[in-house]
């Protein structure tokens, strides 16, 4: 049974909200909550309680917390915006220099310099060296990241987890089961088996079936490598990407990096989106196995977006990708 409390700067103020909702993008490094404070101001039996930005923000199901942030935004209206530690990495620029270090020692190094706390980073041998002038901490993660990716044809995403700070996980390759309890007297169930309206599509706008690596020098560019797939090429035309590379690659080097990147991008984006599914705590980045063939949903899938609305039913709409 799900048992929702918000604490505001250390006090319960479940009882003076409503609306209440979190998005979670596997893309975005920060989670948002929004609400409507409970106000009447005609009313002086209703003690006024005043919501700010900088409040320290908590949302707890039970004893566990699933959110923890600070108001970034308040309106007249009471409507309130709220974002996980996370969005200082969207927020200041900065100057960061990488010289020759492991991708995973950056991160930390990098998130030091941002001022948010480090959760677990896995071993990412990958050597970075670069120097990001004015950029945003986010942007630098993300370009390291890609840099690991490119490499090691392993992608990951990030998100600060409410207890532990910035975490990076892998993409998922296990399905795990979600469990509802309506009420005390029934049983959990998994709500993937009672879909809500569901809808979608299969795109080939990202599809690319010939990478080509090249690196600058000078006035010129040099083609180091090429990965192409002939037969994707007859049926959805000829769809090249470039892929810079830095100096120091070797042939080998390049070859990998355009064969991993083909095996990215050779391939159409498939996404569902389900509206009004029974809710549970889950995030993006999370595997879910559907049994849909109806609606074209079956098999694993990893949750892209999430969004809550925890009253008066707690529910939730997922956007869906295959992975």
């Amino acid at each position: 049974m799900d048992d929702y409390k918000v604490i505001c700067n250390g006090y319960d103020v479940t009882a003076r909200i409503g609306d209440l909702t979190s998005t979670d993008d596997i893309a975005q490094l920060s989670m948002s909550i929004s609400c409507k404070a409970v106000r009447n101001p005609h009313d002086k039996l209703m003690p006024a309680f005043t919501f700010t930005s900088g409040d320290k923000w908590q949302l707890f199901n039970g004893s566990t917390m699933i959110f923890r942030g600070i108001i970034t935004k308040t309106g007249l209206d009471g409507s309130i915006t709220a974002n996980d530690f996370g969005v200082y990495l969207n927020k200041s620029k900065i100057i960061f220099q990488c010289n020759g270090v492991a991708a995973d020692d950056a991160i930390r190094q990098l998130c030091q310099k941002a001022g948010v706390s480090v959760g677990s980073v896995p071993s990412m041998p990958t050597t970075i060296t670069e120097v990001y002038i004015a950029q945003e901490p986010s942007t630098i993660l993300s370009d390291i990241l890609d840099k690991v990716t490119a490499e090691r044809g392993i992608k990951y995403f990030s998100r600060v987890e409410p207890d532990r700070g910035l975490c990076i996980y892998p993409y998922p390759t296990t399905p795990i089961a979600l469990s509802v309890q309506l009420a005390r007297n029934l049983r959990p169930f998994d709500p993937t088996w009672s879909l809500g309206a569901v809808s979608g599509e299969d795109s080939m706008d990202d599809l690319r079936n010939q990478v080509s690596v090249y690196r600058e020098e000078g006035d010129t560019a040099r083609i180091l490598a090429t990965a192409t797939d002939s037969g994707s090429i007859s049926k959805y035309g000829w769809l090249q990407h470039m892929e810079s590379a830095d100096e120091g690659t070797t042939a080998a080097q390049a070859q990998q990096l355009a064969s991993q990147k083909l095996r990215e991008l050779n391939r159409l984006t498939r996404t569902r989106k389900v509206d009004n599914l029974l809710g549970a705590d889950v995030r993006a980045g999370t595997m879910l196995r559907f049994s849909s063939d109806a609606f074209g949903l079956t098999g694993d899938w990893i949750i892209k977006q999430v969004t809550h609305t925890y009253a008066p039913q707690h529910t939730m709409s997922l956007e869906v990708i295959a992975p």
